[in-house]
């Protein structure tokens, strides 16, 4: 009779997870959903922002001057600079953050000290 009664709870114990693991493909689906619907409407925006500002720079000779003066100074990859007709820079390579090389400990074959340990923690 015990063992029937310890059955019957592992059964609900394994339908509980079994219900869980449904329920979180549920969730994963629908936050993937809704992080595409956001990228959807982000491009949208983008689009009409675009066409909003083609249609204001053929329309006002001075606007379009400023926005391309503007795009001169903040366009840093030729890639993008070609899409507006700007002439090729010297790209930057990016920079790394580079981490802090650790000190060696005190004495060669000795673990570092507890504090040492920490103050590299510190550091990085």
């Amino acid at each position: 009779m015990a063992t029937t009664k310890v059955d019957a709870i592992k059964n609900k114990i394994e339908a509980a997870r079994a219900k869980q693991r449904a329920l979180e493909a549920k969730l994963r689906k629908a936050e993937t959903n809704a992080a595409k619907q956001e990228r959807r409407l982000a491009d949208r925006r983008k689009f009409i922002l675009g066409n909003y500002l083609t249609k204001r720079m053929d329309a006002d000779a001075e606007f379009k001057n400023q926005v391309m003066s503007d795009l001169e100074r903040e366009l840093d990859r030729n890639v993008d600079r070609a899409v507006f007709g700007l002439p090729a820079i010297e790209e930057r390579a990016k920079r790394r953050a580079e981490k802090p090389v650790a000190p060696a400990p005190a004495s060669a074959g000795q673990a570092p000290s507890f504090d040492e340990i920490v103050g590299q923690l510190k550091n990085s």
